[in-house]
């Protein structure tokens, strides 16, 4: 209801490569090598079999199997996916999509998309899916300064342009769930906004339902 301090599970905003990739992207950005400029093309690209998120259990029986549990590619993973690049792109717009069951892993919900839109002004394409047999997690992005990619499976950053190549690592750590958690406290006791309200997810659903089409 109204004052309650809500917040919006969103891990990635927290996360050290998404924030390494997000200062890349600044303008003013500080480093000689590695920052990306003016973005001219991004992709995004995602995926892992079903089988691989629950070892030892009926993937089929998870919630994100289910259409009755609310399961299925575009809530489970594309709304992470287009808010983390809203965070990324202050001019980022959804322009398209499509997903369907690829009818494979015998689950009654979609398995499979695939985005279009533009991320201040670059073309944007991005596909996540069920069905991957190598977990693939990555955000590359074309630039006037050169290409930078962020692998969220090998936690790195590699950079090029041509002729100089930049590339850095950090731990697998899940530092980014205990931060989420703790800026979300912070503002329950303080009685302020969270950084990430329930508007923000509300309006990444809408943008889902209005141009992913199911075929």
């Amino acid at each position: 209801g109204e004052g309650v301090v809500n917040m919006v599970a969103q891990s990635y905003r927290f996360h050290k490569g998404v924030n390494l990739l997000k200062e890349m992207l600044s303008p003013e950005c500080p480093y000689k090598v590695g920052g990306i400029g003016k973005p001219l093309l991004v992709e995004y690209t995602s995926g892992q079999h079903l089988s691989q998120w629950y070892p030892g259990r009926d993937y089929r029986e998870m919630y994100v199997a289910r259409n009755d549990m609310g399961g299925g590619v575009i809530l489970t993973s594309l709304t992470h996916l287009i808010d983390t690049m809203r965070y990324l792109f202050s001019g980022f717009s959804l322009e398209g999509g499509f997903a369907r069951n690829s009818g494979t892993l015998g689950i009654d919900v979609e398995d499979a998309a695939t985005l279009m839109g533009t991320a201040n002004g670059a073309p944007f394409v991005a596909t996540s899916d069920f069905l991957q047999p190598r977990h693939i997690h990555r955000i590359k992005v074309t630039g006037s300064n050169g290409v930078g990619m962020l692998d969220l499976v090998r936690n790195s950053y590699e950079w090029t342009d041509g002729t100089r190549s930049y590339d850095t690592y950090f731990p697998a750590t899940e530092d980014h769930y205990r931060k989420e958690l703790e800026v979300f406290l912070d503002a329950v006791q303080r009685n302020v906004p969270s950084p990430v309200p329930f508007l923000e997810g509300k309006i990444n659903l809408q943008e889902l339902e209005r141009h992913v089409k199911i075929l």
